[in-house]
């Protein structure tokens, strides 16, 4: 299924609490390109996209004025998840295996982003694990389906930002998806400016030196690992 721009916008909690999570992942930083995992510079040899904003980043690394224009509220200024600098129309692939949720799948954003929410299931940890994509130009899926990693989800693009690119969250919460425990945890976190459910997603690949997805490797159920949520164009190492 793809569902193209417009939406509409919406004025619920739960989109409001959802900006706010996604609070700084508006373009227009400095492209640092790979995070560094022991500063090996293994991102591009995995031929896989840089990442133009980082985790936690603070507000000047990137979209000053987007920011402006969206009346992000002053404590989410650190970002919220990453950046990846593609083109608009890269394909977006699921993390892991998960399900679809309807979570900001019919309205846009307060800043005007296409977005999409998978839950992965319950963590070894017995957190609940979910990835946040946004800015994107289609949906490939709707909600209920069920993915599979390296599936192709969206389409990246440009609503909500200046540049193209793609955001992605991971969120790992003490709740499941169930849309009334979710909303009320969610806006209390945010009311307590608490981050403690946001991860950083480059921290939880299943293989940091090759990220990518690997269509002949088996990768274990848990604990919950990650794999690039775009094509990467180096051959995986066996």
């Amino acid at each position: 299924m793809r569902r193209r721009a417009p939406m509409r916008n919406s004025g619920t909690i739960v989109a409001c609490v959802l900006a706010v999570l996604v609070a700084g992942c508006a373009a227009g930083g400095t492209v640092r390109g790979w995070p560094g995992v022991g500063g090996n510079r293994t991102g591009p040899e995995a031929g896989c996209p840089p990442i133009m904003s980082h985790f936690d980043d603070p507000m000047n690394n990137y979209g000053t004025r987007d920011r402006m224009l969206s009346n992000d509220p002053p404590w989410n200024k650190p970002h919220s998840g990453i950046d990846f600098d593609v083109p608009a129309g890269t394909p977006v692939l699921a993390v892991a295996d998960g399900l679809v949720t309807p979570i900001m799948y019919n309205e846009l954003s307060p800043i005007g982003a296409i977005s999409m929410v998978l839950y992965h299931g319950e963590d070894t940890d017995g957190r609940y694990v979910f990835s946040f994509y946004s800015h994107l130009s289609e949906q490939r899926k709707k909600p209920g389906e069920r993915v599979r990693r390296g599936e192709v989800i969206a389409l990246s693009g440009t609503t909500g930002t200046k540049e193209a690119h793609l955001h992605l969250s991971l969120w790992r919460t003490p709740v499941g998806p169930h849309p009334t425990a979710f909303r009320a945890f969610m806006w209390r976190a945010i009311g307590r400016s608490d981050r403690s459910i946001l991860a950083d997603p480059a921290l939880s690949w299943a293989d940091p030196r090759r990220p990518g997805f690997d269509p002949g490797r088996s990768y274990a159920e848990r604990p919950i690992r990650l794999t690039y949520p775009l094509p990467c164009t180096a051959p995986p190492v066996r």
